[in-house]
């Protein structure tokens, strides 16, 4: 879901992450949020505010993404719907890619045998998949992280630099340079 957002906002990493949330509902001893509120700030001043709901909602789990121009709900299917301005003006005519479904649009490329099909290629699902862990991070230590993407660390932040990665077990090992 971060990918379409990302994509119409042109942005990559952000400069700063807040993540509030928690893990509602279920006795298990899973650590990640059901439910939580992101705001990735970038170095332009813009941000994307991403809300999660997994439990207990009238709906399947969605994202809720906030700006200055409109809204974009979007379900975890794909579906989603955009509101601008006060008014809740319609839609502005864009073109989106025919299937949103990452799984389902990997799977036709694979099956055409032609990976000009792909809608996001790694860099672009790196891109996605460093906000959602930059967001955890934010989450587990409960504060406010600035980030630079160039460097790809938190600076002055040891704490949260150990969460980037984790302590491998021989053999199982990846290398610092591959």
């Amino acid at each position: 879901m971060l990918d379409v957002l990302r994509w119409g906002m042109q942005k990559t990493l952000p400069v700063s992450v807040r993540s509030t949330g928690g893990r509602f509902g279920y006795k298990d001893q899973g650590q990640t949020p059901n439910t939580q509120n992101v705001t990735w700030t970038f170095a332009d001043g813009s941000s994307i505010v991403g809300q999660l709901r997994g439990l207990y909602t009238p709906e399947p789990m969605s994202w809720d993404f906030f700006g200055s121009k409109g809204s974009m709900h979007m379900m975890a299917n794909g579906d989603f719907r955009i509101t601008l301005g006060r008014n809740k003006q319609p839609e502005p005519a864009v073109t989106y890619p025919a299937n949103l479904d990452h799984f389902a649009n990997f799977a036709d490329a694979v099956r055409a045998r032609d990976p000009k099909l792909v809608h996001a290629e790694i860099e672009e699902t790196a891109l996605s998949t460093a906000l959602c862990h930059l967001g955890n991070i934010s989450h587990r230590l409960g504060r406010e992280l600035k980030f630079d993407p160039a460097t790809m660390r938190f600076p002055n932040d040891a704490e949260a630099n150990a969460m980037l990665t984790r302590n491998y077990r021989a053999p199982y090992v990846v290398p610092s340079e591959v």
